[in-house]
């Protein structure tokens, strides 16, 4: 069977996929739409403010950058190959509607990635029931809505880590892993974001790993890793031949001290406790957003401000299932190539610090790269609850959850653009 044919093989689960992407497209065009209009309506005032190089996209939100505008950017350390994407899309959207054809595309990109998520869940056999919840869940994000709108890089790479882990799924299903599609889908995680190579990889690994055939497992993630390395080098050849000999390790220095060590600071409990939610519970509800630096406009969650019940509640929940589920499931692979990029993104943010640096700014951003892995990993302690009342109990409370994150996220994205619109009248 092939990895299409493995995807596609149940016509129930393909309409509902399908009935996914359509919702949440509708859903991401409906809350987002009046962040364009908005941007389209004072774009002379914003853009005497805005820090983004005169872009139509002029709103700092999160900190992300709309960086897929930027078709003069040659790849840096962290995003290598970004520039294959940056150029054609930002000629398509100034040749067609700016920041409505971004708004199309993302929505439909993190609808798709919505159904994977769908997808993955069903094959890892959580009742479809449970795999309609999650997802549910999953699509209606606080990260999912924003980076929906924001030309940014962080939805490509959530899609890219999706689409990867489901086909390391069909291969630990089959017992079947082939070389050069593996080294593929690291080449394309690198491309976008180099950081992700590193989960990627550990979860290769863990997918491959036998204890009586260590020594081959090694030598397949090493063709798999030189694969992977000759595919970089073909890449940045193209990248100076098209791009007037400029590649994604010219400037290695600044680009690294630009975009990597002057945002990382060391963790301080005292002053950083509230980067657990920032990181695991934010991106899936939405938090209080204020202006925290007029100079760029820059609106971030407002960390002087009390995280509702429903914050903690919804994160006490999130720690006690995600812990339920990695101690009883310990002995699956599943959970440990999951847990690549959730211990990775612990170990990057917390350990070295990255981002803490620019603390103020939020560490909202970085949850493409692991928000999906976190909310899978809980998805999958429906699977040991084995007691009928147990279960019904569990579901009760994941609909409720569901339903106040579907709420509140739609009620505080509106109240967002009111705090942007009323900061800018202000100044």
């Amino acid at each position: 069977m092939n990895f299409l044919k493995y995807v596609t093989k149940d016509k129930r689960q393909n309409y509902t996929a399908l009935i996914i992407i359509f919702v949440f497209t509708a859903l991401y065009l409906l809350l987002n739409f009046p962040y364009i209009t908005y941007m389209s309506d004072h774009a002379s005032l914003l853009q005497r403010f805005s820090p983004f190089y005169g872009v139509p996209f002029t709103l700092n939100i999160f900190n992300f950058d709309p960086s897929l505008y930027y078709s003069f950017n040659h790849g840096s350390v962290v995003h290598p190959f970004i520039n294959f994407l940056t150029v054609p899309l930002a000629y398509a959207a100034k040749m067609t509607v700016n920041n409505s054809f971004f708004l199309i595309l993302q929505s439909v990109i993190n609808a798709v990635s919505t159904a994977v998520f769908f997808i993955y869940l069903c094959r890892q056999k959580v009742s479809y029931t449970y795999a309609v919840i999650f997802t549910l869940l999953f699509g209606s994000s606080s990260y999912l809505i924003f980076t929906s709108l924001i030309p940014d890089s962080y939805c490509y790479a959530q899609f890219g880590l999706l689409v990867s882990i489901l086909y390391l799924q069909y291969c630990r299903t089959h017992d079947s892993y082939k070389v050069i599609p593996i080294a593929l889908f690291g080449f394309l995680n690198f491309a976008i974001t180099s950081t992700n190579i590193v989960p990627f990889f550990i979860a290769v690994f863990i997918s491959v790993y036998k204890k009586k055939e260590l020594r081959n497992n090694l030598l397949l993630v090493l063709r798999i890793g030189v694969t992977f390395i000759l595919t970089t080098v073909l890449f940045s050849l193209i990248q100076y031949i098209l791009f007037d000999g400029h590649t994604w390790f010219e400037k290695m220095g600044t680009n690294l001290n630009n975009a990597g060590f002057s945002y990382v600071a060391p963790f301080s409990l005292q002053h950083h406790w509230k980067a657990f939610y920032m990181l695991f519970v934010s991106p899936i509800l939405t938090p209080s957003i204020t202006l925290i630096d007029q100079g760029i406009v820059a609106f971030a969650t407002d960390i002087t401000a009390d995280y509702s019940i429903f914050s903690h509640l919804l994160g006490m929940v999130l720690l006690i299932s995600g812990a339920a589920s990695i101690f009883y499931r310990r002995k699956e692979k599943d959970t440990w190539t999951l847990m690549s990029f959730v211990l990775f993104a612990v170990f990057l943010h917390l350990g070295i610090g990255y981002g803490l640096g620019a603390f103020k700014y939020d560490l909202y951003l970085y949850a493409g790269h692991y928000l999906f892995a976190q909310l899978l990993i809980i998805a999958q302690v429906t699977k040991i609850i084995r007691h009928k009342r147990w279960t019904s109990f569990f579901m009760v409370i994941m609909v409720l959850i569901l339903i106040l994150t579907i709420t509140n996220n739609i009620i505080l994205h509106s109240n967002t653009l009111e705090v942007i619109s009323d900061a800018y009248l202000q100044m």
